[in-house]
Parts: structure tokens; C-alpha cells; sequence
């Protein structure tokens, strides 16, 4: 008996993956947005920032959740995923702030 993976698991998992990215895109996108918003140090709209960031949270949360209750492979490959994007953006940010 033979324990290798059949190509509908493959698909799923690449599907897990580039769901990860997205949400890895998302989650990392607003997160460089809220920094310049942050940085303008506009006082004015301190609590709009805060909800975004909560509504950041509260996003990556329930997108993980469903990764996990799709099992460990599928986990894993959206993990995957959010920190491929996450090296994407966050490389960027670190060249626009680098003099």
C-alpha cells in the first residue's frame, strides 16, 4: 500500500498555497498602508486605524481557521503561502526605507 498523494491532493494543496498568498498579500498590504497612515500622525483618525488593524486580525484569523479544518497538509501550505508574501512585501518596505 502505497502513501503518496493523488493529484486532487496536490491541487488542494496548491489551492491552500495560493489562498495563503492572497490572504498573506491582504494581511501584509494593509499592514504597510496602516504604517503610512501611522506615520502621517494624523490623531484625527486614531480609531479607524485601530478597527482596520482588528479587522486585519480578525481576517488572518478566520482564513487560518478554515486552513485548519481543512487538515495539517493543507495548513501547512498556507503558511507557506502568507510568508512568501510576506517576504515580498515586507523586502519592499525594507528598500523604501533603507537610504
Amino acid at each position: 500500500m502505497t502513501m503518496g498523494l493523488t493529484m486532487n491532493d496536490w491541487w488542494t494543496l496548491i489551492g491552500h498555497a495560493g489562498a495563503g498568498g492572497l490572504a498573506g498579500a491582504a494581511y501584509f498590504g494593509s499592514l504597510r498602508w496602516l504604517v503610512h497612515r501611522l506615520i502621517e500622525r494624523n490623531t484625527r483618525t486614531w480609531w479607524l486605524l485601530a478597527l482596520v488593524h482588528l479587522a486585519r486580525i480578525a481576517a488572518m484569523g478566520a482564513a487560518m481557521w478554515w486552513a485548519v479544518t481543512s487538515g495539517a497538509g493543507a495548513l501547512i501550505a498556507f503558511a507557506l503561502g502568507v510568508l512568501l508574501a510576506r517576504q515580498f512585501l515586507v523586502g519592499q518596505v525594507r528598500k523604501d526605507v533603507t537610504p
